[in-house]
């Protein structure tokens, strides 16, 4: 930056230093600038604006080599939103489109700063606790039933969610990780009916 505490006059030399560095530093800004915007197209749902499920795989894959390398807890809960399907039947997409976006809203206000949330796809959802014990689920789950139950939009339409957690363990993968909270969510969702 340029800075003169009494007026200065530039001369051609100058000025023409100035454009050169205009011109070698606003291609590359620009290109930074695009880059970074259809990164996060890449990486976040368009609907909820939450992270979607290609940054999940890369989150996913990152925090279990993290949790090894700190030993610090890591929990995955899967949400699975109740009665969802009812609310496209029977209202259409636009108010389907409106729950979606509340709930996942609802999600982002009930995990910490520390920990991430995305939409897998349709009314699937899941959130990465790290560092976390098993107490520390059960706040996130206990804190999203409150939000859900005190939320109107959500209680019309007698939405609620189904959740399945699964810790981090030596030796677990992605896939394993993956597997046990998903089969855990879709136990639950089985008890509730």
């Amino acid at each position: 930056m340029l800075q003169y505490s009494t007026p200065y006059k530039l001369d051609d030399d100058e000025i023409s230093l100035i454009h050169t560095y205009h011109r070698l530093l606003a291609g590359p800004l620009r290109s930074a600038i695009e880059y970074n915007r259809v990164r996060n197209l890449a990486l976040l749902d368009n609907l909820t604006s939450l992270n979607n499920r290609t940054s999940f795989e890369q989150d996913l894959r990152q925090s279990i080599a993290l949790a090894e390398r700190k030993d610090h807890g890591l929990i995955l809960m899967i949400f699975d939103m109740d009665n969802f399907k009812q609310v496209n039947d029977t209202y259409g997409h636009l108010d389907g489109d409106k729950v979606l976006r509340r709930f996942a809203m609802l999600l982002k206000q009930a995990i910490r700063a520390s920990d991430r949330c995305y939409r897998l796809g349709g009314d699937e959802f899941a959130v990465l606790l790290t560092p976390a014990t098993r107490e520390s689920a059960q706040l996130v789950n206990d804190r999203l039933k409150t939000l859900i139950c005190a939320d109107q939009l959500l209680t019309s339409h007698n939405i609620s969610s189904s959740v399945g957690c699964s810790e981090h363990r030596a030796g677990d993968n992605a896939t394993s990780l993956f597997e046990r909270a998903d089969r855990g969510m879709y136990r639950n969702k089985h008890k509730r009916r």
